[in-house]
Order: structure tokens, then sequence, then C-alpha cells
């Protein structure tokens, strides 16, 4: 319990300091306007979140947890094309951290997708945060603590050094808040597993998620760490992987997705993928009823966003096992401001 609190802690100081720099240049979408419209709106809501009367630091977080997440929305909407890039993967690996990751489309990036990363950091943060949370479930099924703090480092490790074992770990720790942080307070500490894990089998006598092949819990930190960045991978996506994704949103709201069609004012910087035609896209909530037709220019674009009062019929998201599970009424707040934006003029 102590643990997981620590965890929950530190991810609150991390997410304290997010701001809404986890964005793409419009000019790489397939529907510019239409994105614009879409962050800017939820820039504008945010502000109007943080700034309510009565805000507090948990409430603050929230908000910009909740903004993060529909920014991701406009993304898999009118910016699908770029999905799997460096920035993209960089704004899921946080939005998975924080509402859970079990209702995000695209997730995780395929290898060497085309316009991907050239690190997969949706896999990192798999890895990492799933095994760290999977402690938790570790430490109150087995009497093995020293084993369960080891195996859970063994896994982070992994994922921060044989994912991408070019690049320096300190690219990936900025990419998953708090983490850097919680890796130095595990008792015993990594450098003091070794003889713990040579006697130990995470999956097999403590429980852990089997890793991604060809991955394997580390036993020591190797003795050199990558040096490189990362960068995006050249082209863009075609198409969508679907014309109509699901989007297991914060308050456990189920949206369907609509991919803007090819024919908007954007461009990648990659080679570009759009042409002449009309760009249409619409998300819908699983309560039903209209509530707002949205309207853009460059090109005949269509989008729409419906809501109403029917009962959610979506699940909630998986648990990481250290999401926060504080600032809900800043959450229902935010959504209800959403909302309201959405029935005078559009925001998605």
């Amino acid at each position: 319990m102590l643990r997981k609190l620590v965890l929950a802690g530190a991810l609150l100081v991390a997410g304290s300091n997010a701001d809404l720099n986890y964005t793409i240049p419009a000019a790489r979408c397939v529907d510019t306007t239409s994105y614009d419209t879409c962050s800017n709106g939820v820039d504008s809501t945010f502000q109007g979140c943080t700034t309510r009367n009565g805000a507090n630091n948990d409430d603050i977080v929230a908000c910009a947890d909740t903004a993060n997440a529909f920014r991701l929305g406009c993304i898999y909407q009118y910016c699908w094309n770029v999905v799997y890039s460096c920035e993209v993967q960089q704004l899921v690996s946080l939005v998975a951290q924080t509402e859970g990751n079990g209702g995000i489309p695209y997730y995780p990036a395929p290898d060497n997708a085309l316009g991907g990363c050239s690190c997969n950091l949706e896999l990192v943060e798999e890895v990492v945060i799933g095994s760290l949370s999977a402690l938790g479930a570790c430490s109150n099924t087995y009497n093995n603590n020293a084993g369960c703090e080891c195996c859970a480092q063994a896994g982070a490790y992994a994922g921060l050094y044989s994912v991408c074992p070019s690049v320096d770990p300190k690219y990936l720790l900025a990419t998953l808040p708090g983490t850097d942080t919680l890796l130095t307070i595990y008792d015993p500490p990594f450098a003091q597993c070794g003889s713990v894990l040579q006697q130990t089998d995470c999956e097999k006598d403590l429980g852990y998620p089997a890793l991604p092949s060809p991955l394997t819990y580390l036993s020591a930190a190797p003795s050199t760490t990558g040096t490189a960045s990362y960068s995006d991978l050249s082209g863009s996506l075609n198409a969508p992987s679907a014309s109509v994704v699901p989007y297991i949103l914060v308050g456990n709201i189920t949206i369907s997705i609509t991919a803007a069609s090819v024919g908007g004012a954007g461009t990648s910087n990659r080679p570009a993928t759009t042409s002449a035609g009309a760009a249409g896209g619409s998300l819908t909530t699983s309560t039903g009823s209209s509530h707002a037709a949205a309207s853009g220019s460059g090109g005949a674009n269509n989008g729409s966003q419906t809501s109403g009062g029917g009962a959610v019929t979506a699940s909630a998201t998986a648990s990481r096992g250290i999401s926060r599970s504080f600032g809900s009424q800043a959450s229902c707040i935010f959504m209800a401001m959403l909302v309201m934006l959405t029935s005078i003029g559009g925001l998605l």
C-alpha cells in the first residue's frame, strides 16, 4: 500500500507540472482547419477549467489530464496520418499513464510504422509503467517483498534500456513524468537486486506479466547505455486503420471518432498525403442524442459531436495501478464545459 501511495504521489507532482505542449503542427494533419479549431477549443476550455473559482492543485492536474485526453481525440480525428509520430506518441504515453491504456486507439504503435517514431515510445511506456504497476498485485499476493520490488525495476529498466538501446534513457524518462523519481525509492535499489533476480523468475515465481518479445527482465543495468535521441521516420499513413475508432475517454465515456477524409488543407512535413476532396469527421459519445454540429473552412468540412443524458455504456478504462484517483470532480466539470462549448459552436 505504501508503494502505491508513493507511486501516486510521484505522478501527482509530475502531473502538476504538465502543460499543453504535447501537440503537433496543424500543417501535418489531413484537415488543418478542423484540427486547429479542435485544439484551440481544448486550450481555451483548459484555461477556463483551471481558473474557475475554487480550483485547487488536484483540480488543475485533473483539468490538464482531461485536456490531454481530449487533444488526443482531436488528433485521431483530424491528424490520423501521423498518429505514430514521436510527438503523438509522447502525448499517448502521457494519457496512458493518467487515464489507462485500455481504450486508446492505435496503441501501442507497431514497429517501423510509416511516419512512426524511430523509438517506439508507446512500447516503452507499456513496458515501464506496466512493470511498475504490477508491483501492487505482487506485494499483495506473495510474501517476497525484495523479489516484488526487484522485478518491478527489472521490467522497468528493460523498457528503458532494451526497447531502444541506442537512445539515451534520459530522453525516454522525459516522456514518463515522475518515473525517474520512482526508480530512486525502491528497496532494495536495482543495483542491489542482482542476487535476488538470479534466483527469481519474475513471471513464473511472482506473476509478473510476460514482456513483449524479445525483451526479458534484466538482472542488472547494462554497462553502457545509448546516447542518441529519437526522430520521426519518413512517410505518413495513407488511410486510418478504420473509418470509425472507439476511444474510451475520461469519465468512462466511450466516443466513436470518425476519421476526417483526406482532402483538407493539411500536409505532412514528410511526403504529402492530401488530395482534393471533402474532409469530414464526427465524434459521438455512447450517450446518444445530438448536441451540435461544427463547420470549418479549407475544404468542405463537416464535423459533429453528440452527447446526451442516456446511460454511459462504456466500462472503465483498465487500471494501470498507478493512475490518479483524485480530481474526478474537475474531470466532470471539464467534460460539462466541453459539451457546453460544442453546443454553442462545436469543438470536435
